[in-house]
């Protein structure tokens, strides 16, 4: 693999990313930190020597969907929390130099589900202290399902957003991935035993693929290698990964369509990346024919397109495990917010809102809107943003 993440897995939905990046082995290491213990015993393949139990200033399991006591436990356990980093992400363990280098980490991708009180509160303190290791910092971030989460939730993710969005354009954290679980339950089946782990497979895939294909050699004019990758995820911004297969060579218009869809959230305008990456991956035979050649070119010119003069970086490769198939994987970085789902997330927190009786009072404080619409405000999550970036507005 081009690099070998620690992948940080805060609150109950963050964790269940990092478990799925272990259990796939798409990751170097996985770590969980959680203020419950029950949620860190229902981790399946993170060992207990990879979490991180914190206490709230209650002392309870939870935070109770309070992003204050979230925040507050990482800033009462800022040292064990940066200890405990360090010795996984630097493997201070190490018995020499040589196992150190083997067994260290070089970026390190914080996964975060928005909207309950840990994973919410930990998110920019954690953020902090992973960018203080000296290592590239990227962030998994999911927004919940409106109405089944409930208008507190959606409140607490949609308020975390604009701070983690500041940090994204400012580089801080890159890439910033933005994840909409209502569109990947909608389309991951209905299963209840399932589909959360169908969700978070989708989730970790289209990185593993990139990030394990960079690293491979290429006989073709077009390889997309470490250093390009590196590039590409440190672009700012919001970021979009892409995976599909095309078996039938003839829908070129049907390729087209799939790299516009979005795979994590819909309403990405492209057009706004600072860069992108296209890898195609196939059998030998496979890559040969013309159709492959003809879908192959459609789709570098529709990425260059879109980005009207950024970074492209391209890459051909060929795996004979593919069948009779192609393995597409896109990635744009640098976007902007995705203000039109956005929105229909603010509408849905509105009707919410109003059905809450007293409840405005709780949030009156707050500016909720996106771009020309939008930027949500909330003040201590802003002291906190402008520590981080440096900024003094």
């Amino acid at each position: 693999m081009s690099y070998k993440f620690l992948v940080v897995g805060a609150g109950e939905g963050g964790g269940r990313i990092a478990d799925k990046f272990a259990e796939m082995k798409f990751c170097h290491r996985a770590v969980a930190i959680n203020t419950s213990e029950p949620d860190l015993d229902g981790l399946q393949h993170i060992p207990q020597s990879n979490q991180l139990k914190i206490f709230t200033p209650m002392h309870i399991a939870g935070a109770g969907k309070n992003p204050d006591m979230g925040e507050q436990a990482a800033r009462n356990n800022a040292d064990t929390i940066t200890a405990f980093l360090r010795w996984h992400c630097l493997a201070e363990w190490a018995k020499d130099k040589d196992e150190q280098r083997a067994a260290r980490c070089d970026f390190i991708l914080v996964a975060v589900g928005g909207g309950g009180g840990t994973g919410t509160g930990l998110a920019v303190p954690l953020t902090e202290m992973c960018v203080k290791l000296g290592l590239p910092v990227g962030m998994i971030y999911t927004l919940p399902v409106g109405k089944s989460d409930g208008t507190v939730t959606l409140i607490n993710a949609l308020t975390l957003l604009k701070p983690l969005h500041a940090l994204a354009e400012a580089g801080t954290i890159s890439p910033f991935i933005l994840v909409d679980n209502e569109k990947l339950l909608s389309e991951c089946g209905s299963n209840i035993t399932d589909y959360w782990g169908a969700v978070n497979l989708r989730i970790c895939q289209p990185l593993h693929v990139i990030n394990v294909y960079s690293d491979r050699a290429s006989k073709y004019v077009s390889a997309l290698d470490t250093a390009d990758l590196g590039t590409l995820l440190l672009s700012g911004g919001c970021c979009s990964l892409n995976t599909f297969t095309v078996a039938n060579f003839d829908r070129i218009d049907a390729a087209r369509e799939v790299l516009h869809r979005g795979y994590f959230l819909n309403g990405f305008d492209l057009r706004t990346a600072k860069a992108a990456g296209l890898i195609v991956v196939g059998k030998a035979n496979i890559l040969a024919k013309p159709e492959a050649t003809t879908i192959y070119e459609a789709l570098n010119k529709e990425v260059a397109d879109c980005l009207s003069g950024g970074l492209i970086y391209k890459g051909l490769y060929e795996d004979d495990r593919l069948d009779h198939a192609m393995r597409i994987v896109t990635v744009f970085n640098g976007m902007a917010l995705p203000t039109e789902r956005l929105d229909e997330m603010l509408a849905e927190m509105g009707r919410g809102m109003s059905a809450m009786e007293g409840k405005e009072r709780r949030v009156g404080s707050f500016d909720f809107s996106f771009g020309s619409k939008t930027a949500l405000r909330a003040p201590g999550m802003d002291r906190l943003s402008k520590k981080l970036t440096g900024r003094n507005d």
